[in-house]
């Protein structure tokens, strides 16, 4: 079985599955695994760990794609020996654009520079990302025409030296999702428990193998999407495409579907019901809601209301921007505010 928990931030969907998790230990339930992303394993962690108690470590964990190749691994065999790092990645890309580059129409030995070295090792990762072989893209660059056609057929022929290389002295890092999505139908993920995904907007097509062979199992997952199906602006375009194609996934091999849709009081409704439902009243403040929902909408719009929760300051340099944000952090922690009560979130 499969649930989507679609709804708009703020709307409950990681605190459902933090006490979902919980109400499964409770009940005696091994197996439960929840699935985040790199980033956001450490303080996922720590949240479920403050929901679970000590019980967590018995019963279930978190994990990122990465980690949860380990767990496999670990159980069922078949890592590479030897994983290049960074550095070793580079002096194997090296070696490939060396070996080939008298056949090379567009990038030769002229080109062999530390940018190039990890711009192509960047495009190396995007096509193992999307499950694109150096065939696949030896066979796009014959239906293109130049100078895209030579590009990729040097792409092609870098690509393969470099995968050649990797068979002989180890693999990387993008190569243990591929051995995953092979090997975790041998392996006990997934027989028991259930299976939460949460913190992600998209998936690759390697960790949508991943899913995939899950489904095959037919394991219970939850996987939560930030979207609002009654909102088709762009804003969910990429995530209400990720939740079709789970769905058609799982058509595919026969496992039920069930859709919720969250509500920012915490209640939920199943989407075959959604047309003929109302928006329950948020609980969140009203501003910042108002502008969770319209911020990227192209209709002029204006709170209804006096706006109390947010703040727009003008300053005549970012010296004076980042004063202005420390003194506000100041006289918060003097009303009583813990310091990690607050964040400070800047572009870059």
């Amino acid at each position: 079985m499969l649930t989507l928990m679609l709804g708009r931030a703020g709307t409950g969907k990681t605190a459902f599955v933090m006490n979902d998790i919980r109400m499964r230990m409770d009940a005696g339930q091994t197996g439960l695994l929840l699935i985040v992303p790199e980033q956001y394993s450490h303080d996922a962690e720590r949240q479920l760990c403050a929901v679970c108690g000590d019980k967590l470590s018995l019963n279930g964990e978190t994990l990122s794609f990465t980690r949860l190749c380990g767990h496999v691994f670990s159980e069922a065999g078949g890592a590479p020996e030897r994983i290049l790092d960074a550095g070793g990645q580079i002096l194997a890309m090296h070696r490939a654009l060396e070996s080939v580059a008298s056949r090379l129409n567009v990038f030769g030995a002229k080109w062999l520079r530390a940018e190039l070295l990890e711009k192509l090792l960047d495009a190396v990762k995007e096509f193992k990302s999307r499950n694109i072989s150096p065939d696949a893209l030896g066979q796009i660059a014959e239906q293109a025409s130049n100078p895209l056609r030579d590009k990729l057929r040097d792409l092609s022929l870098i690509f393969h030296a470099y995968e050649a290389l990797l068979s002989a002295r180890g693999g990387d890092v993008s190569d243990k999702l591929a051995l995953l999505a092979g090997m975790i139908g041998e392996s006990a993920v997934g027989d028991a428990g259930h299976i939460y995904f949460d913190g992600f907007n998209d998936f690759t097509a390697l960790e949508l193998r991943v899913i995939e062979e899950l489904l095959k199992k037919n394991a219970e997952m939850t996987i939560c999407l930030t979207c609002d199906p009654n909102d088709d602006g762009e804003v969910f375009e990429i995530t209400s495409e990720t939740a079709r194609r789970l769905q058609r996934l799982a058509g595919e091999y026969n496992a039920g579907v069930k859709i919720v849709l969250k509500h920012g009081d915490g209640s939920s409704v199943s989407l075959a019901k959604l047309e003929n439902s109302t928006r329950a009243a948020p609980s969140k403040a009203a501003e910042l809601v108002f502008l969770e929902q319209h911020l990227f909408g192209y209709a002029a719009v204006t709170f209804p209301g006096q706006c109390r929760a947010i703040t727009v300051c003008s300053a005549p340099s970012r010296y004076a921007e980042c004063e202005s944000a420390a003194s506000k952090v100041l006289e918060l922690v003097r009303a009583g505010y813990r310091w990690r009560d607050i964040s400070v979130m800047a572009r870059d």
